[in-house]
């Protein structure tokens, strides 16, 4: 049903409920969220709200038009469908653009949103009706937000303008793909929205602005209990027409969504036993449940579901379920915190009771339930605390003194260490047919993986004659991607993260001598001085540290045997080639590698 309470020796399915305390009939003077409101607090520019122009990138790679706008309370970016300037007012058919990707539907309850456009150009068309299909993404949903473009559907419309014959601007009113004007907003772990700024708008200011806002909403996330944070991320969701309020038709589905199962046909009856518990009147059920009553109605849900819930139970089993005076145990002293569960139970016996206040102060600011049996004491916590902390990153089943390094262990030669590293980056799927992504890349190195795999081939020529190198999986049906634009991928990575420990690229190159060239001059002149390239002294001396290399790209590869520099070939890349066998026996030849030329470990 919910996300039940986990510390390292207790595991359950629990909802959080016990019988000794029953709904009471009787009305709860709930006071605003502030967490529904935090974001409020942050001052952003009035055209964010009405809608800034921009285009976004479909899944079949095509550029549409659309506006992109945030909610009154900052937690929704939405993408509508706008006209282009054809499209408004040469159109007889009077079509819109629509976007592909996530089809959230919003339905209005009111008129259509036909509000002017502002931050780009003003004539660029109305934003369609809310009723039109369209992207809706959550800020607690972003992972990240990135300039450029170095996604999968940027690819895809690279590859499709290529292959039009098109002037600045189409008779379409879609503009070429420019760079500095494009960022994508990387979400839920693996999608894309793609957008690029229409003219005149400023995409540092869009950065800046969604920046401050993700930055603010992680640390309000702190400070919220497990109702009010689950509520938040179903609520967009459930109120479907924007009126800020569930009614009793939309019960149903915010039951739903928080896995509490109930028949369609007793919705109605949960959502008026529910009222009558607050003591609503007949005209405020009818408007609905606000936020917070709703939060309660959560909590609620959790406390009457089980009779005795197995996070009391374990509350009793370690603190007694009676306190001195005889009463049912609702709180637990500082002290009984730190020696009966912390040291004894979770074995972390250098816990002291100044952590274990730190922890308390932590849990009493944390926004919860009104219904909550709170206790505000400065050494004590309340039963809903200590579920609190069970759900909580203090209590994270891996140790947090783990995760910490001693910077001067990075000082050791690169060849003693282990390297998160990852085989055939590129491939979005399998080895035989998938396709290729720079996006890949960007993606395992925020996965954590520093050595990355680039299998580089001979493409064709440009218009001057000057070789291609691609990446792709040799004598496959897998699609080829440009080798220079994986290198300008990385050099985005190491401007906004310049003192990460070194990238190593893993060369597999199958290139003939021109096409190396090439490669050369790409690398030197995309990456410049971020580009790691050994002295003669080096080469016979141990490996640089990750100290010395940090914001640093290594070249990782091997030569033909008995190759030197002034090695002369021709165009048979097949030369170049090495079996499997050559390379095993190559990784076991020699403990003495040249910073260049490190052993392989993919």
């Amino acid at each position: 049903m919910f996300n039940s309470p986990v510390s390292r020796h207790f595991r359950s399915n629990a909802a959080n409920s016990n019988s000794s305390t029953a709904s009471r009939q009787q009305s709860f003077p709930l006071k605003k969220s502030n967490f529904k409101s935090a974001l409020e607090r942050i001052k952003i520019p009035d055209r964010f709200f009405s809608g800034i122009n921009v285009f976004k990138v479909g899944s079949n790679g095509k550029l549409e038009a659309a506006s992109l706008t945030l909610s009154q309370d900052r937690f929704i970016i939405s993408i509508l469908p706008r006209a282009t300037p054809r499209q408004s007012n040469g159109s007889s058919s009077g079509s819109l653009l629509r976007p592909s990707v996530l089809r959230n539907r919003i339905k209005s309850a009111g008129s259509t949103g036909g509000d002017s456009v502002d931050g780009g150009a003003s004539d660029a068309g109305s934003i369609v009706s809310y009723n039109q299909v369209s992207d809706r993404v959550d800020i607690g949903s972003i992972d990240r937000i990135q300039s450029g473009l170095n996604t999968l559907r940027f690819e895809m419309a690279r590859q499709k303008e290529k292959k039009m014959t098109m002037s600045p601007r189409n008779s379409s009113g879609i503009p070429l793909l420019d760079e500095s004007k494009s960022f994508s907003l990387i979400f839920r772990g693996a999608k894309t929205l793609d957008l690029m700024m229409d003219e005149g708008g400023d995409r540092e200011e869009i950065l800046y602005v969604l920046t401050s806002i993700i930055r603010q909403y992680g640390l309000a996330k702190l400070k919220v209990g497990n109702e009010v944070l689950l509520l938040r991320y179903v609520w967009n969701d459930v109120d479907r027409d924007n009126s800020n309020t569930i009614n009793e038709k939309e019960m149903g589905e915010l039951l739903n969504r928080i896995n509490f199962l109930v028949k369609e046909k007793n919705h109605g009856a949960v959502y008026q036993k529910f009222c009558k518990t607050l003591a609503l009147d007949k005209a405020n059920r009818r408007n609905g449940l606000t936020f917070e009553q709703c939060v309660t109605l959560l909590h609620k849900t959790k406390r009457d579901t089980w009779q005795v819930k197995p996070v009391t139970q374990l509350f009793f089993d370690m603190f007694g379920q009676f306190m001195n005076n005889n009463k049912v145990r609702k709180k637990v002293s500082a002290n009984s915190f730190l020696t009966r569960f912390l040291q004894t139970v979770q074995g972390e016996k250098t816990k002291t009771i100044e952590d274990v206040r730190n922890i308390f102060d932590k849990l009493q600011g944390l926004e919860l339930a009104d219904v909550a049996d709170l206790v505000s004491e400065k050494d004590y916590i309340s039963l809903d605390h200590f579920e609190a902390y069970l759900l909580s990153r203090d209590n994270d089943i891996f140790d947090p003194l783990r995760e910490k390094y001693c910077r001067s262990d990075m000082n050791r030669p690169l060849s003693e260490y282990w390297i998160n590293s990852s085989h055939n980056t590129y491939l979005t799927g399998d080895q035989l047919t998938s396709r290729s992504s720079v996006e890949m890349y960007i993606k395992a190195l925020y996965r954590g993986c520093r050595c990355l795999e680039l299998d580089i081939w001979d493409g064709g020529k440009d218009e001057y004659g000057t070789p291609i190198p691609i990446v792709y999986h040799g004598h496959t049906m897998t699609s080829k991607i440009l080798f220079e634009d994986i290198i300008k991928s990385f050099e985005v990575f190491l401007m906004l993260h310049p003192k990460t420990y070194p990238l190593i690229l893993s060369l597999e190159n199958h290139c003939s001598i021109p096409y190396q060239q090439v490669m050369v001059a790409q690398l030197k002149s995309i990456l410049g001085k971020k580009l790691y390239e050994p002295d003669e002294a080096s080469l016979s001396g141990p490996l640089p540290t990750p100290s010395q290399l940090r914001g640093m790209v290594v070249l990782k590869g091997r030569r033909p045997e008995g190759a030197t520099d002034d090695y002369d070939t021709d165009d048979d890349a097949a030369a170049d080639d090495m079996t499997d066998q050559q390379s095993m026996r190559t990784e076991r030849s020699s403990n003495t590698v040249s910073p260049t030329v490190l052993s392989r470990r993919c």
